[in-house]
């Protein structure tokens, strides 16, 4: 994608993101919310299993998966590989394989400030 990322702390301190930023589609993004929510739903059928527990165990994994799988779909941006400089401490941080959404807050792994990754 070319479209320019930075990273803003709470200050209002600006930083660029180095990385490689993809957009998905839901298209692209359905398989995978859709493989989340069976991971909940196989855990829920599991729990059948479990005596007493299991009227409370079922239903709360069952809706845990519709939640996770939706949740799944708002994540629209995947950076590959990239790092950033935190505004706040300077100090570089690395993101591998991080799905996310407009204006998601990660967190800087030296001073543990909450950053938002914003587009220009």
């Amino acid at each position: 994608m070319n479209a320019t990322w930075i990273i803003k702390s709470p200050n209002n301190k600006t930083t660029p993101l180095e990385a490689e930023v993809l957009s998905c589609n839901r298209k692209e993004l359905m398989p995978r919310g859709l493989k989340r929510m069976a991971k909940f739903w196989g855990i829920a059928l599991a729990c059948v299993v479990v005596p007493v527990l299991h009227f409370i165990l079922v239903p709360g994994f069952f809706i845990l998966g519709i939640y996770f799988g939706s949740e799944t779909l708002k994540l629209k941006y995947k950076i590959i590989d990239g790092t950033f400089t935190c505004p706040d401490c300077n100090k570089t941080n690395c993101l591998k394989d991080l799905w996310f959404k407009e204006t998601q807050a990660p967190i800087c792994q030296e001073c543990g400030v909450q950053v938002i990754l914003t587009r220009s």
